[in-house]
């Protein structure tokens, strides 16, 4: 798992330093491959990654460029724009647990707003354990939970209703400490 992590994170920073960040964020973030979990990369390994995306197709489509063409009818771009949108799909990766006691405590009409809060409090402490997220997973995976709960047919806002927001699923509300090196 910590190779994973390594390659993730390396591709990672790779990636924001091209786009103009400091090259220096692993130490400056206090962030290195042991603070990541296998599910903080949306694809770990080639298998998952032929399964989700045509790399026949992209291979076809990128493996020899001709600029001119490529500038009036973007082929290359538009395989690659197509591969990151289904690899985008994959950016919640938390396993849901059941949420039978949800569903029972927030279901229909809630009698007891404490007993519907403690049960997704419950819940969302459980995602937590799972993994570390980024802002954008966060977002991804608060509305793939939205949606679970809109399927166990649970109506209410229980977001509203129990205080649960965006830093409940990303890194900025995990009270994990890690300290400088």
């Amino acid at each position: 798992m910590l190779t994973h992590s390594k390659h993730c994170l390396s591709d990672v920073e790779k990636i924001l330093v091209s786009q103009g960040a400091n090259d220096n964020l692993q130490n400056i973030c206090s962030f290195n491959p042991e603070n990541l979990t296998n599910a903080s990369c949306p694809i770990t390994d080639v298998d998952e990654f032929e399964r989700i995306v045509d790399s026949s197709g992209l291979l076809a489509a990128c493996g020899r460029i001709d600029p001119v063409n490529e500038c009036c009818n973007q082929v290359c771009q538009i395989a690659i724009l197509d591969a990151a949108r289904k690899i985008a799909l994959n950016v919640c990766p938390l396993v849901f647990p059941n949420m039978t006691d949800v569903a029972k405590e927030c279901g229909s009409v809630i009698s007891n707003q404490t007993s519907c809060c403690k049960s997704m409090e419950g819940y969302v402490s459980q995602l937590q354990q799972q993994s570390f997220l980024t802002n954008l997973q966060a977002l991804n995976c608060a509305a793939s939970l939205g949606m679970r709960l809109q399927k166990a047919n649970i109506s209410y806002d229980v977001y509203n209703l129990c205080h649960i927001n965006l830093k409940d699923f990303s890194l900025q509300g995990q009270f994990y400490y890690m300290p400088p090196k």
